[in-house]
């Protein structure tokens, strides 16, 4: 899914699953577990060497999972493997690839 964070820019995120939270008054708020794929932008500890070599349509699998609105979802979003994603002869904004995985060492 691509979710709005912010005017500029979505993200990308993997539904997990659907839940519901309940208030002391018995109003109920439905929220999503996501978890995230990192975009070429939120890699800030990667080496500029490194960089160069990653697309902006490449995404990487994390540990890192968050519970959010269900009205942050902006649109579906397709991640395909890089061999998929090379035979494409269109794609959109919302069509990424994979190829490896970004593991947050402090979760």
């Amino acid at each position: 899914m691509c979710i709005k964070a912010d005017r500029r820019i979505d993200y990308v995120a993997k539904l997990i699953k659907i839940v519901k939270l309940v208030d002391n008054n018995d109003e109920i708020y439905p929220l999503i577990k996501v978890q995230w794929y990192y975009r070429k932008f939120e890699l800030g500890d990667i080496s500029k060497t490194y960089m160069d070599y990653i697309s902006e349509n490449e995404v990487f699998k994390t540990n890192e999972y968050d519970y959010i609105e269900v009205e942050s979802i902006v649109s579906l979003a397709s991640i395909l493997t890089y061999e998929e994603f090379d035979k494409l002869e269109t794609m959109n904004d919302t069509t990424y690839f994979m190829r490896a995985s970004y593991i947050n060492r402090a979760f």
